[in-house]
């Protein structure tokens, strides 16, 4: 029951994303724009749930660890 209560919010917010798209595409945002600020507010929200319930389980962050994100980065 569980898993069906999930899939259904899920399906929701499919649908509260698909809305909420095609009304600002509609309004004249950019197609360029509009996932930039998307994933803006998608970080904003979600950071303060990730550190928070993950904050016992990360590993630290070393510099060589950086340096690694880093390479990684620019090597796709």
């Amino acid at each position: 029951m569980k898993l069906l209560m999930a899939l259904l919010a899920l399906q929701f917010c499919f649908v509260g994303f698909h809305i909420v798209s095609r009304v600002a595409l509609n309004i004249g945002v950019s197609k360029v724009v509009y996932p930039v600020h998307r994933n803006i507010i998608a970080l904003i929200l979600l950071s303060p749930f990730a550190y928070v319930l993950e904050k016992k389980e990360r590993a630290p962050l070393t510099f060589s660890l950086l340096v690694q994100f880093f390479f990684l980065a620019i090597l796709g």
